[in-house]
């Protein structure tokens, strides 16, 4: 796949070697000297396809806030606007505000990006990433509100109804997770 060949490019530009292991290589260090946190993170290929990849949530969100308002951030879909989250958040605060990636593996859910303030508040933009990787975590729906797609997309739906208007950002209160 193109993400492969892209990862197998990067071994030979920085090492000369046109392997996974060496573009692996070169891709954790880039991450690393870029102040990625890199506890907990296991990078074993290039697509993100592997079930022995690990990612954190401290590592995307520093990647997210390395790649504010960039190319990262321009490229990623908008809450009922476009790509996967075009029906997502449709008539909700959130609608237009919302940027973010989605992202399902067997068992794994995920949504990381950014919300903008509600035009005329003081409050910055917020940057998330929110992981479901839990034994039943279901992936035969991502989107469009069908059964089984709990998980990121649900969590920030709960979110938003719990702050429609936030001006300085959400509480841990609202954010925590619940106990049965």
């Amino acid at each position: 796949n193109t993400a492969e060949m892209l990862l197998k490019e990067v071994g030979v530009a920085t090492a000369n070697d046109g392997t996974r292991a060496a573009g692996v290589a070169a891709m954790s260090a880039t991450l690393a000297q870029l102040g990625v946190p890199m506890d907990g993170v296991d990078l074993r290929d290039g697509s993100g396809l592997s079930a022995l990849n690990r990612v954190t949530c401290s590592a995307l969100l520093k990647v997210l806030q390395l790649g504010a308002e960039g190319p990262l951030d321009a490229g990623l879909p908008v809450a009922a606007q476009s790509g996967t989250l075009a029906t997502e958040f449709v008539g909700t605060t959130m609608a237009g505000r919302l940027r973010a990636k989605t992202g399902t593996l067997t068992g794994v859910k995920a949504l990381a990006g950014y919300v903008d303030p509600l035009d005329g508040s003081d409050g910055g933009t917020i940057e998330f990433v929110l992981i479901s990787n839990m034994p039943g975590t279901q992936t035969s729906s991502v989107h469009h509100g069908k059964p089984g797609s709990e998980g990121p997309i649900r969590a920030m739906r709960q979110a938003t109804a719990a702050t429609p208007g936030y001006t300085s950002g959400l509480s841990v209160c609202t954010t925590a997770p619940s106990t049965p």
